[in-house]
């Protein structure tokens, strides 16, 4: 439902055979009187096809009242990238532009915008024969996204994760035992993020079209923030209220306030405890997280991971998951990175139309969008490819 059918070749050739059967259809029951019909309706027809032929092979595909569909979103790669918060160092990361919709256009629409061809911007376009559409990628200018100095819109000021706590450090007494991390993912104005996990044996994408590929992690906690921290006090679950974040695809111990490694159990599916923070636990694993801003002025996530460091359908003896003792030389600790569990999230921002302060300068939050809607063609009209029009992306190995 979010796509139309120019935007897609399957799509258009499905229309394309209905139009055909109903022309069909409508004909059939014509023919038993084909021979009655004079020369004059006969002719008629046959001008009809051809002037109506015509103009539908010489009439340019797209126009302003039915316009050709382009979905933008600008990404800004963090992930492997030390990128400093609130200094005057230069950008170590280009934010690139990538546009998808049909093939064969992209390319001669960006022919013309100003800032491409002053800086002879070189644009990959990557097709998709299965949908006949392609996505384009060029470098492009940056967005800013917050009111301050430029010192305080460097890239790492908004995004950067803080890991507060990880029992993944090789000291584990048991090689059964679920491992647990707490972070914080600092990141303001931003309305969402997503969360995906990956180990050596599994990652979110391939998970999809593997049922055998279950994720290691089967709890995540969502802190409220809001709650004051926890002074050992055991929480009382209150199972299924409240709705902070959904999960797509959770045992043991969770996490409250500041205090890790609870000594009771947390129920299957979505609970609260009375400080306001929800668990979900699925013990399937849960595949990815989406977290959204119920309020709008929170300046970060605190989230809760807890994950498995084996396998149940493994052969070996556990041991191969890093169990064992990192000062004592054991070679058991040599696989220890097949127990980490990497995180990769990316945290969406959405507005455009409005401008920042900047150094006392007025500025466009996305200028690389202001500029593809001043000057395309305005037979292109422009949605969002992914949730939001900025896309920050981050990874962290726990």
């Amino acid at each position: 439902m979010n796509q139309t059918v120019q935007e897609n070749k399957s799509l258009g050739q499905v229309t394309l055979k209905m139009l055909l059967g109903v022309a069909i259809w409508l004909g059939v029951p014509l023919l038993p009187f084909a021979h009655k019909l004079n020369a004059l309706i006969v002719v008629f027809f046959i001008v009809v096809f051809f002037v109506f032929s015509s103009i539908s092979y010489l009439e340019a595909p797209f126009s302003y009242q039915n316009p050709l569909k382009l979905r933008f979103l600008q990404t800004i790669d963090l992930s492997g990238v030390n990128e400093p918060i609130h200094t005057n160092s230069t950008f170590s990361v280009v934010p690139k532009v990538s546009l998808y919709g049909r093939a064969g256009y992209i390319e001669s629409v960006l022919e013309d915008i100003p800032s491409l061809k002053t800086d002879h911007t070189k644009i990959k376009c990557v097709p998709n024969n299965a949908t006949g559409s392609e996505t384009c990628s060029f470098d492009s200018q940056r967005p800013w996204l917050y009111d301050g100095s430029k010192q305080q819109n460097t890239f790492g000021s908004y995004f950067n994760i803080e890991v507060i706590s990880n029992t993944n450090n090789g000291k584990q007494s048991d090689k059964y035992s679920p491992l647990e991390a707490v972070f914080n993912l600092n990141v303001e104005n931003s309305r969402v993020c997503t969360l995906s996990f990956n180990t050596t044996k599994y990652n979110t994408a391939d998970s999809a079209h593997d049922e055998k590929m279950l994720s290691p992690v089967k709890l995540i906690t969502v802190y409220n923030p809001d709650a004051p921290p926890s002074s050992g006090i055991k929480p009382v679950l209150q199972i299924g209220s409240g709705d902070s974040a959904s999960i797509i695809g959770g045992e043991d111990t969770t996490l409250a306030g500041n205090n890790i490694h609870l000594d009771f159990n947390v129920p299957t599916g979505h609970s609260t405890d009375e400080f306001g923070n929800h668990y979900f636990k699925l013990m399937k694993g849960i595949d990815l997280v989406q977290l959204h801003k119920l309020n709008f002025t929170q300046s970060n996530f605190k989230i809760g991971v807890e994950w498995l460091p084996f396998s149940f359908d493994d052969d070996d003896d556990g041991y191969g998951y890093g169990y064992g003792d990192q000062d004592s030389g054991d070679e058991k600790w040599l696989n220890k990175n097949k127990m980490n569990l990497g995180v990769s999230v990316k945290c969406y921002w959405g507005e455009y139309d409005n401008y920042v302060i900047v150094d006392g300068e007025k500025k466009r939050m996305v200028p690389a969008f202001d500029e593809l809607l001043n000057y395309s063609p305005d037979y292109i009209s422009y949605s969002n490819m992914g949730v939001g029009l900025v896309e920050i992306d981050e990874y962290v190995e726990l």
